[in-house]
């Protein structure tokens, strides 16, 4: 980052992209949270890592890096319960399917 000003802008941004990303989320438009995952990478690339001395001198930055990580925080809950609830699914799936090939196995007989 060039500036002070440009890496609190930045920050901002990165938080704003998180909060479409807990959006998206919240409304399960998973390709359109990952699109927005990879827009949010690339920007903290552009500023990680951080100085630690800014970190610890500056509220606003403080502030905005607890507030991108809280909100991380509620997305990455949100995704691991729509991961459990979808391999839930699948072994639901697949216990009808088994089902499904030995009743048919059975009528072959």
């Amino acid at each position: 980052m060039a500036t002070f000003s440009n890496l609190v802008a930045a920050l901002k941004n990165i938080n704003a992209i998180s909060e479409l990303m807990l959006e998206k989320a919240q409304q399960e438009l998973w390709e359109q949270l990952a699109a927005l995952e990879k827009e949010r990478l690339v920007q903290i690339e552009l500023v990680f890592p951080l100085n630690q001395s800014i970190i610890e001198d500056d509220e606003e930055i403080k502030i905005l890096l607890s507030d991108i990580n809280a909100v991380n925080s509620k997305i990455t809950s949100i995704c691991e319960t729509q991961k459990h609830a979808l391999l839930e699914q699948i072994k639901s799936f697949n216990k009808n399917k088994k089902a499904t090939q030995a009743y048919g196995a059975g009528l072959n007989r």
